[in-house]
Parts: structure tokens; C-alpha cells; sequence
């Protein structure tokens, strides 16, 4: 995909949300600037469309800016008057811990997730 400007950017992301057929969404936040666009863009469609939207974001625990990542997400929702959900994942020593952690990551985003709401995610073209 070519790199879009905001205005197709959200014209994307509504489309997409609409074909969920759900107005409630539970975003799925890094701290990085993927998942942070993609909170702005929901919540300027929020204000148009009415839809309804908590974020979540997952520490890690394993990189060095785990901490600043999870204290970005607070004051970026604090900014945008947005509910987050913060979860801690425990690295334990296993072969393959990147595999470990996204396994726990989406049976959290599976547990917190209502049954009325769609999760949302962003990822750029060299995420895994």
C-alpha cells in the first residue's frame, strides 16, 4: 500500500470499522506511532460516527522502553479522554519468547474483549 495521508487514512479505517457491523471497539496500543494514528483517526470517527471505543495496552516487560511505551499510552489516552486497560505480561524463559508473548497477548486482548466489540489493531508492513 502507498503511503497514505490522514484523510484516506480515515476514510480506510471507517470502512473498515464499518464492515465490522459493530459501533463498540476495544484498540489494541503499542505506544508506537502505528497504534497511536490509529487511536487519533478512531477518535476524530468517533466524533462523526458515533462509535465507541477503550484502548488496551500490554506491557511487555521485556524491552528497555516497556515503561515509556506503557506511560505514552496513559498520557495519550489522558489526552484524548479515552478508557485503557494496562496488562502486564511476565517473559518467562522458553525457546521462543517473542512466540510466548504474542500468544499471551491475544488471549488477553481475547479475555478483556466484549462480546459487542470488534478488536482493532495496527500494524506497519515490516511487523510480523
Amino acid at each position: 500500500m502507498d503511503n497514505l495521508n490522514l484523510p484516506k487514512a480515515k476514510q480506510l479505517v471507517n470502512n473498515l470499522l464499518n464492515e465490522s457491523k459493530h459501533k463498540d471497539f476495544l484498540i489494541g496500543i503499542s505506544g508506537g506511532v502505528d497504534s497511536l494514528v490509529l487511536l487519533l483517526i478512531i477518535y476524530e470517527l468517533k466524533l462523526t460516527y458515533g462509535y465507541n471505543f477503550r484502548a488496551i495496552h500490554i506491557n511487555h516487560n521485556f524491552s528497555s522502553n516497556s515503561n515509556e511505551m506503557e506511560r505514552r499510552c496513559i498520557e495519550v489516552c489522558n489526552q484524548y479522554e479515552v478508557d485503557l486497560i494496562i496488562k502486564h505480561i511476565q517473559p518467562t524463559k522458553t525457546s521462543n519468547v517473542e512466540e510466548y508473548l504474542r500468544e499471551k497477548r491475544y488471549d488477553i486482548f481475547l479475555d478483556t474483549l466484549s462480546k459487542n466489540e470488534s478488536l482493532v489493531l495496527a500494524h506497519h508492513l515490516d511487523d510480523q
